[in-house]
């Protein structure tokens, strides 16, 4: 979750890469760390923790730098004098973990109609199965994915409009 990553990259992994490979959980170790790493004359890294909050915007004495050499990682949130503000990086997991949502919503809706409870078209049965298989553009492993965003909104808007006609049904 580095700053340097494509945001689609931060949406994709609690999402539909966590849905295609069948990932049933996601943990993430620190979310506000707030530390102040520097390097020293000597090479060796010294690390402070932040006592004061983020101030201007959008230019701010506050570092990236969150630990070592990296980015961002660990820094989902940052203290501002009014309250904390939340991170695009946040912002786009939270979207991850919504497209992880609704392909779940889509494959319930699809197992009441393939058990007899509902009924639906074979269009749309056949659309379904193929939005839950994930488009291997969209990801094919852990390390194989896409970093163009229309591709994971087309995703998403595809499993969103059938799930408005199964509700309309």
């Amino acid at each position: 979750f580095f700053i340097e990553c494509s945001g689609t990259e931060h949406r994709l992994l609690p999402g539909l890469m966590a849905y295609k490979l069948d990932c049933e959980g996601f943990l993430y170790y620190g979310m506000a760390t707030w530390r102040k790493y520097h390097r020293r004359a000597d090479g060796s890294w010294d690390k402070s923790f932040r006592t004061q909050p983020m101030r201007g915007a959008p230019l701010t004495d506050w570092a990236a730098r969150s630990y070592k050499g990296y980015n961002g990682d660990g820094n989902f949130i940052y203290p501002r004098p009014d309250g904390p503000v939340p991170s695009t990086r946040l912002k786009n997991l939270r979207d991850g973990l919504e497209d992880y949502m609704f392909a779940s919503m889509l494959e319930r809706a699809l197992g009441t109609v393939e058990r007899g409870e509902a009924d639906m078209s074979r269009r749309w049965c056949r659309q379904a199965r193929e939005a839950l298989a994930v488009d291997p553009r969209i990801v094919s492993s852990p390390k194989e994915f896409t970093t163009d965003g229309a591709l994971l909104l087309e995703a998403r808007k595809q499993i969103a409009e059938l799930l408005e006609e199964y509700a309309r049904k």
